[in-house]
């Protein structure tokens, strides 16, 4: 499988300060022309005022676009990279791991009936084929096979709610426990996305 690191392309363009000041010079010089034409001409004031204000709107928009990309680029070089053919990084990979330990936690706490053995048997093993597929991406033969591993992780992910809803709506007094796990495995689907859409793939 191909390098998984996530990383952020967005950086500060090597000549964006020369750009700048550039900019700031012609805005500069346009500043003097609009004095010049607002001496020459009394009886239009209110156009030139309109102008220096956009103008200095130009300036602002410049200046707060620079520190944008200042905080950006400061955000990629502080954030970890990882190399070789592992998830990227091992915070990922518990990240993963400790959402399906807390379904199967809640699992092992439902009650046993007739009804909930079938439910619960049924979440416990498409929960924990998700830690299963995600270790075999790492051995991954190309990288359709990857992606293809990555589109079953997903739906497994998915399917995994639909049995959380079910049991929620089985035991009605468990809603709020099953309601923050499907919020989890939402971010759980945006981790995935994310995952398989990195550019290192």
């Amino acid at each position: 499988m191909a390098n998984a690191s996530i990383q952020t392309t967005a950086k500060v363009p090597e000549n964006s300060i020369n750009q700048l000041f550039q900019e700031l010079e012609s805005l500069k010089k346009r500043i003097f022309e609009v004095e010049n034409f607002r001496s020459n001409n009394g009886n239009n004031w209110t156009l030139s005022f309109l102008i220096s204000v956009l103008i200095l709107l130009g300036i602002l928009i410049l200046y707060f676009n620079y520190r944008t990309n200042l905080k950006l680029n400061k955000l990629v070089q502080n954030q970890p990279r990882d190399s070789g053919n592992n998830m990227s990084s091992e915070k990922d990979e518990d990240f993963v791991e400790e959402f399906i330990k807390k379904v199967i936690n809640f699992a092992s706490k439902i009650p046993q009936t007739p009804v909930s053995e079938p439910l619960v048997n049924q979440l416990v093993k498409v929960v924990s084929s998700i830690g299963a597929i995600l270790v075999w991406t790492k051995n991954s033969d190309s990288k359709r096979d990857f992606h293809y591993k990555i589109d079953v992780c997903k739906k497994k992910v998915q399917e995994t709610e639909y049995w959380l809803k079910m049991i929620s709506f089985t035991f009605p007094e468990l809603k709020n426990e099953t309601k923050k796990l499907i919020q989890e495995a939402e971010e759980m689907k945006r981790f995935l996305d994310f995952f398989q859409k990195d550019k290192n793939y």
